[in-house]
């Protein structure tokens, strides 16, 4: 145990990319190592009151430890379900700029062209997370 609460004691230290990689350090290394039930739970539940302050990219890698541990309670997830909105909402932005990109790019080639791309229309796997999403009264739609 002493293990693991070094590591989440130096989580809860750093900041930025550098607690990003101390997450994902502990996700490596909870493979290698027999678990017994108050480990798991002493993980799980710093974890979970780190998750609040996390930025996106840490928010990853804490659900990566969350499922590598194998929390699959009412509480992780809601916290995919908030974090799959988070992805999508950084797709749909994108995915405008692209279909933006693409209306200049075939003005180029014809002055009275125009190409109505949606986000939901580049990628069917989206279409499906956002008619979830949609479902689930998601804040990010």
């Amino acid at each position: 145990m002493s293990k693991h609460t070094t590591q989440i004691e130096k989580i809860k230290r750093l900041h930025g990319k550098r607690k990003e990689q101390a997450i994902f350090y502990l996700w490596e290394h909870l493979r290698d190592e027999p678990l017994d039930s108050n480990d798991i739970s002493y993980i799980r539940n710093n974890i979970l009151s780190l998750y609040p302050s996390l930025n996106f990219d840490q928010k990853h890698a804490a659900l990566q430890v969350l499922l590598r541990l194998h929390c699959a309670d009412s509480v992780v997830e809601s916290l995919v379900f908030d974090y799959l909105g988070q992805v999508y909402e950084k797709y749909t932005g994108i995915a405008f700029l692209m279909s933006n990109y693409l209306y200049v790019m075939n003005g180029f080639r014809q002055e009275n062209g125009t190409i109505d791309i949606g986000p939901w229309e580049l990628d069917k796997t989206f279409a499906k997370v956002r008619k979830r999403l949609k479902e689930g009264n998601s804040p990010y739609l």
